[in-house]
């Protein structure tokens, strides 16, 4: 099958952004292209060229390799496996949200703590003495939460958006 085909077939540009943002969240270090994949392939198991094959959209994520990347990343994100595959399972197209119930997000604390949380990493990232292994942690870290809080945003829209179809109102 054609490269365009395959990639026509699944939402891997959406896929790959979510599974940075879960790499992120799970707090594997940055490298130069985003999350580092080494780290990523010691937490799942799962080989950074399949990775690289499925941002391409060249291959779509098996069950068992989202189960795998599941099982790897939930502790670090404090989430049971099931909830972090069933998302995994609709980012990569393979269930609808319907039938996997509520898209997880990473853990995170309050928005206004998130906010707070940015608000002081960027003061912080202002200074001129900083190291470069200063700079460079806080820059991660900076990624890290601002990751964490599209994700929370996505899931509240989400839920609202499913009781609103059910007639539950705003939560």
């Amino acid at each position: 099958m054609p490269k365009d085909q395959r990639r026509a077939r699944w939402p891997y540009k959406e896929f790959g952004e979510y599974l940075n943002e879960l790499m992120v969240a799970a707090g594997i270090p940055m490298a130069k292209q985003g999350p580092n994949t080494v780290v990523f392939e010691e937490l799942t198991g799962v080989d950074p060229g399949r990775v690289s094959r499925w941002r391409q959209g060249l291959n779509q994520p098996t069950v068992e390799s989202l189960r795998q990347i599941a099982e790897g990343l939930a502790p670090r994100l404090r989430r049971d496996p099931l909830e972090v595959l069933r998302a995994l399972e609709v980012k990569a197209g393979r269930r609808s949200e319907a039938e996997a119930g509520t898209v997880v997000s990473p853990p995170a604390a309050t928005e206004s703590d998130l906010d707070r949380m940015i608000r002081l990493i960027e003061v912080a990232l202002e200074k001129p003495k900083l190291t470069a292994e200063e700079r460079r942690e806080l820059e991660i870290e900076l990624v890290r939460l601002q990751a964490m809080k599209r994700m929370s945003e996505e899931t509240v829209s989400s839920v609202d958006r499913v009781l609103r179809r059910y007639g539950h109102g705003a939560a």
